[in-house]
């Protein structure tokens, strides 16, 4: 008994500690928008200007723990955002706006919990302007989403995804759009 509780005190600990580093996080997040939106828009360039191409925010022991810039690879392409980094340098959280207008926010799972492609929930605006809400389960597969289509037509889709092949293939749908009463069931 003494064991599990000390098993559960060290858990707390953790999740304690983990809370800390996501408050300091959003709190820095918070203060950057609210510096850079209080700021005049200079007229000209000033010396005085700060002037940099990336932000990284170190824990005690140096690992990377918020990255503001580029985020090149780590977000599948071209581009500039934050990340919030596990106590691994893993990332766990990020916003990213791309060159061709897309903005997303993703949710990543801890590392080696289901599929190695670690994204979970994912938000944003497309290049089209279209909104979207995903979820992906631990296979990767996303049995949810939420869509607007060209027509301004808003969707709520569930996938039924069959895994008997080599890879997941979809066997089947059904989407709810907002039209009254409206309907549809299908397969790709």
């Amino acid at each position: 008994m003494i064991d599990r509780t000390a098993q559960l005190h060290d858990r707390l600990d953790v999740l304690e500690s983990r809370l800390r580093l996501h408050r300091f996080g959003l709190g820095l997040l918070i203060g950057v928008i609210v510096v850079s939106a209080s700021l005049p828009t200079p007229v000209q360039k000033s010396s005085a200007d700060l002037r940099v191409r990336s932000i990284v925010v170190e824990d005690e022991a140096g690992q990377a723990r918020i990255v503001i810039g580029s985020l090149g690879e780590r977000a599948h392409g071209d581009a500039f955002g934050l990340a919030i980094n596990d106590e691994a340098g893993s990332e766990r959280f990020g916003v990213s706006h791309f060159s061709d207008g897309r903005i997303v926010m993703g949710f990543d799972a801890p590392p080696g919990v289901g599929h190695s492609m670690r994204d979970r929930l994912g938000m944003g605006v497309g290049a089209t302007g279209h909104p979207f809400f995903m979820m992906l389960n631990n296979d990767t597969t996303s049995p949810l989403r939420f869509f607007t289509t060209d027509d301004n037509e808003a969707w709520i889709e569930f996938i039924d995804w069959d895994r008997s092949g080599e890879a997941p293939t979809v066997r089947g749908y059904q989407r709810y759009g907002m039209t009254e009463g409206y309907a549809e069931e299908g397969t790709p």
